[in-house]
């Protein structure tokens, strides 16, 4: 249940990309009681895997750092956030 009708979105939380690809095409589509989803119409590709090979290709990727937490306790969650590989 969203906190904020333009802010809060829930997504598929997977191990890797292409399984990500695949769970969304089952999840999108438009919902008759759910009228964000009329944005959609029209947007959908025929398949989200088609943008696995060199979907990002030229992309810029940032990382708003200034939203992490610090503390002992967030440690290991932005170790492994701060990787780069």
């Amino acid at each position: 249940m969203p906190v904020s009708f333009t802010q809060d979105t829930i997504g598929p939380i997977t191990r890797n990309v292409a399984d990500t690809a695949k769970i969304l095409d089952v999840m999108v589509g438009y919902d008759p009681n759910d009228p964000v989803t009329a944005f959609g119409v029209g947007n959908i590709p025929k398949t989200y895997t088609a943008f696995l090979q060199n979907g990002l290709k030229g992309a810029r990727l940032g990382v708003l750092t200034t939203l992490f937490w610090s503390g002992p306790e967030y440690e290991e969650v932005n170790k492994v956030l701060a990787k780069s590989d």
